[in-house]
């Protein structure tokens, strides 16, 4: 930077120069206080012959790729990101147990991931699990409670009946949340 400052004040007709320090042959206190002023006068003026030269490199921009078409610098990207993903899963699995290790490579797959996601979006609503889990631990319930009593049997499909139903039921108690919310808001 220093080198390029140097080169563009002579460009300018400015040429650059070292400060002059005559003072440090003079011993004790009163060349400290020689020294200083000699250094910020020096120095003051410097930074005056300085400023039309740091204007214009301040002022001036890097030229861009062009092939990209964008303005902005791009300094994050997926390949970065994967790489951070990765030392910090090698630096976590670390103080894993041998099974759970294996477990955390699996999961951690991209393939694997992206289904995830996928399922996470889509089909693992958190209403619809909720609503489903108290639907069938009630449906359940009650079904049991009315077999013991009645002394008839227990069909264990039951719990996968109420769970679906308190599923479907969430998802829907879900969808009109959110079509009542939007028209709130507008």
């Amino acid at each position: 930077m220093g080198e390029k400052l140097k080169s563009s004040e002579k460009e300018a007709g400015h040429e650059y120069q070292q400060p002059n320090i005559e003072a440090a042959e003079i011993k004790g206190p009163q060349a400290v206080e020689k020294i200083e002023v000699l250094d910020v006068s020096e120095a003051r003026s410097a930074i005056e012959e300085a400023k039309p030269v740091a204007k214009e490199i301040v002022n001036e921009k890097p030229e861009l790729d062009k092939d990209n078409g964008s303005s902005d610098v791009r300094w994050w990207s997926k390949e970065l990101g994967r790489q951070n993903l990765d030392r910090t899963l090698t630096s976590v699995r670390r103080n894993l147990s041998a099974p759970e290790r294996q477990l955390s490579k699996f999961i951690h797959k991209p393939v694997v991931e992206k289904v995830s996601d996928l399922g996470g979006k889509t089909l693992a609503r958190p209403s619809g699990i909720l609503l489903g889990g108290i639907f069938s631990f009630v449906g359940s319930l009650g079904v049991y409670l009315l077999a013991r009593h009645m002394g008839g049997e227990l069909h264990y499909s039951i719990f996968a009946a109420t769970f679906v139903l308190g599923y479907l039921l969430g998802l829907i108690v879900e969808l009109v949340w959110r079509i009542l919310s939007r028209k709130k808001s507008s």
